[in-house]
């Protein structure tokens, strides 16, 4: 059992990547548009692949708490850091790239991420062009990426 746990935790691993890369290239393709239209249609896209985001990474908290239990890891820091680290990146990933993503939805008319209500004002051209400036994709890339290569790391070679 405790195999195959490990084998659906890493699939959700994999389930996770794929959901929030569609965020990812949203957010490259965002940076460089300014069509309202447009910027709709790519906030919607990234905003339906998180649902399937949110859902791969509870998996992957609820597989690899399990088999933290099974394997007997929870004495370990390894394991505790891995799961500290999810939280320390959410949070960080929040205050970078979905607080602006938000602002550019409910100003846009459309509910955010955390079903926040549309504004009754929308943005100008001024203001949606000073927020889709403020997008930083290839921080949010490499803030990502180097999470999961920690996580890899950590559950790879177990250091302390």
């Amino acid at each position: 059992m405790y195999r195959w746990l490990v084998f659906l935790h890493v699939l959700c691993a994999f389930a996770f990547v794929m959901a929030h890369g569609v965020s990812v290239s949203v957010y490259f393709m965002l940076r460089n548009e300014r069509n309202v239209e447009r910027v709709k249609i790519l906030l919607a896209i990234s905003r339906a692949s998180l649902n399937y985001a949110f859902i791969s990474l509870v998996l992957i908290l609820i597989t690899g708490i399990i088999t933290g239990i099974m394997g007997q890891w929870w004495g370990q820091w390894w394991i505790r850091v891995a799961v500290l680290l999810i939280f320390i990146i959410w949070g960080a990933m929040a205050g970078i790239g979905t607080r602006v993503m938000n602002e550019l939805r409910i100003g846009l008319g459309m509910v955010s991420s955390y079903n926040q209500p549309p504004r009754a004002e929308m943005l100008s051209a001024e203001q949606m062009d000073a927020l889709l400036k403020k997008i930083n994709p290839a921080l949010l890339t490499l803030v990502g990426f180097g999470a999961i290569a920690i996580w890899v790391y950590l559950m790879y070679f177990k250091p302390f």
